[in-house]
């Protein structure tokens, strides 16, 4: 038997167990990452919702539906052994999910990088691979070293994440997990937690609200802006606001579109170390 400290407590699971459930994003990464493939995965509906260099490593499993509405019913009949879930989306359901079977909750939509990467160490426990974690770790750190060496830009320049939304943006600041992870990297991030009495908060993580008038008065020197076809709507009505196009990062061509899936909602080692490779790709 395995005690796993976790944001509900020590939760105790069998050893070596083999059938997982996982309800966010993050932790099918973790998982394949330690060469496992969950039974049942909360995909919101859609396979291709969970990034291709994840994608590719899984077997059949069940879709259990939105991460933040799981079908209970079908996560029941994936017989997991475990379910692995996100302490801001699930912490509602939690007495329900383990009553099912042992459930952790660990901190994803609302962590920084270096949260999820604690959040890795406590899934490589519970699945009872303390020392293929550490491994995999290893091998992450000198992943993110030797990429880091092959991005070009310049990383001095002012750099702010973005998601396109109905207010203008949602700006991610140095303790969401993008803004961290940029600046573990070394891009200077303009955006602190400290800021967020400026602004209104986005959702329930470390993302914070801006209309296009502030994101000017920030005035970045570069845009990551992270959007799919969902956002398309948002993403043109903020280019078309007065006030972006007199943004430094839009007047000098320092603006890069990036996958939100990709970027901002997989958030495992998988999902950064595909994050490095795409930023060495930038011009």
């Amino acid at each position: 038997m395995v005690e796993v400290n976790n944001v509900a407590g020590v939760t105790k699971v069998a050893d070596n167990v083999e059938r997982v459930a996982v309800l966010e994003f993050s932790f099918v990464d973790d998982l394949v990452a330690l060469g496992i493939s969950p039974v049942a995965i909360a995909d919101d509906g859609n396979k291709d919702k969970i990034i291709e260099p994840v994608r590719k490593h899984l077997k059949d499993y069940i879709s259990v539906g939105e991460r933040e509405n799981p079908d209970l019913n079908k996560l029941r009949e994936a017989e997991p052994q475990l379910i692995i879930t996100d302490s801001t989306r699930h912490k509602d359901i939690y007495d329900e999910l383990n009553k099912i079977t042992p459930t952790i909750l660990l901190n994803s939509f609302g962590g920084d990088y270096k949260e999820n990467l604690e959040a890795f160490k406590t899934v490589s426990q519970a699945v009872s691979k303390e020392e293929e974690g550490k491994k995999r770790l290893e091998e992450h750190d000198k992943k993110v070293d030797e990429g880091s060496k092959n991005i070009s830009i310049d990383k001095k320049l002012s750099t702010l994440p973005v998601v396109p939304a109905k207010i203008g943006v949602a700006a991610h600041s140095d303790k969401s997990y993008v803004g961290q992870f940029l600046e573990i990297l070394g891009f200077d991030i303009p955006l602190s937690q400290q800021d967020a009495n400026k602004y209104k908060p986005y959702l329930d993580g470390p993302y914070l609200q801006m209309t296009p008038d502030q994101l000017a008065e920030l005035d970045p020197e570069r845009l990551i802006i992270m959007s799919d076809e969902e956002d398309k709507n948002a993403l043109e009505k903020l280019e078309n606001a007065d006030a972006y196009k007199k943004i430094k990062a839009v007047e000098n061509d320092h603006v890069h579109k990036v996958g939100r899936l990709a970027w901002a909602k997989s958030r495992g080692l998988i999902a950064s170390e595909n994050i490095v490779k795409e930023l060495s790709e930038f011009k």
